[in-house]
């Protein structure tokens, strides 16, 4: 039995080391950016001149994103607990391309050497923006709670995981219910069980359907031990610490017990929104699981 037991932990780190390895060699080896050489006015790029800039639509945005920007990062400093000093904030940068940008993207955020300096920038894709005519401070709290920890982590954020990235920039931006709304469904709509959303943390390659899977876990910890608690987590992975490890010390849990605990919070979460409180639907009968036990 205890043989049995080694051999599992051994294969877990085994496992952890190998995701770690593999993204860190995606950063390693992505190629370097191009400086980039910007009009910025109050945190925002006006050097835009593309097919867009005439457009009454863009010129709006364009007018609003200054304020939405000092409110998004504000909002996500109160959130997480990470204070900025004020040069630090004028590191973080917005900006728009009219590149279509990859499928349900609407902005991504990078770093990049920005008129001489290392900026933290977030670049909105115009066509997906323009056209959807989506809210745009989910997604720019969404960006900022990334640039925020790449401004406070510098090159050390390319090593944390990526289900800590995005579970804490869903988490931030108060996005779960949104990528709920938006992921469930289209699962039912394919013919697929919603519950295939929840498979693991440490897939790759992680993709937009994993968000969901990956907030949940910081909804949990919210739930279990106040959102105070949650932003202490995000406050010791920016000093390096290890995220399962301060996950352990915050429930009182191994991290076997904590995916266990989590995994069934996610199952309940995502069984309520499938069925939309029907306990016998058309939707139950085509997926048995989602009737609960």
């Amino acid at each position: 039995m205890a043989g049995r037991s080694i051999r599992r932990t051994i294969g877990i780190l085994a496992l952890g080391t190998l995701v770690a390895v593999v993204e860190w060699a995606v950063i390693v080896l992505r190629p370097a950016k191009p400086a980039l050489a910007l009009q910025v006015v109050e945190g925002v790029d006006r050097s835009y001149r593309g097919r867009f800039a005439g457009e009454l639509a863009f010129q709006t945005v364009l007018a609003q994103m200054p304020e939405q920007r000092r409110r998004a990062l504000a909002f996500v400093e109160r959130r997480t607990g990470l204070r900025l000093v004020a040069t630090d904030r004028e590191r973080i940068l917005i900006r728009f391309t009219e590149d279509a940008g990859p499928e349900q993207t609407l902005a991504v955020t990078e770093t990049r050497s920005v008129n001489g300096r290392r900026c933290q920038v977030v670049t909105f894709y115009l066509p997906p923006l323009l056209r959807e005519q989506l809210p745009v401070e989910p997604t720019l709290r969404h960006e900022l709670a990334h640039a925020v920890m790449r401004q406070r982590m510098g090159f050390r954020y390319g090593y944390v995981p990526v289900w800590l990235r995005e579970g804490i920039a869903v988490w931030t931006a108060e996005q779960i219910e949104d990528k709920a709304a938006l992921l469930i469904p289209a699962r039912l709509a394919a013919g697929q069980d919603p519950l295939m959303l929840l498979n693991g943390l440490d897939t790759l390659p992680h993709t937009l359907d994993d968000l969901l899977e990956d907030a949940l876990l910081f909804q949990y910890l919210e739930q279990r031990c106040g959102a105070p608690c949650v932003q202490r987590v995000i406050q010791d992975v920016v000093h390096g610490r290890s995220p399962r490890r301060l996950i352990e010390h915050a429930t009182g849990l191994s991290w076997r017990e904590v995916n266990a605990q989590v995994r069934a919070f996610s199952l309940d979460y995502i069984r309520a929104r499938s069925t939309m409180g029907a306990q016998h639907s058309q939707v139950s009968d085509t997926f048995p699981a989602l009737k609960g036990v």
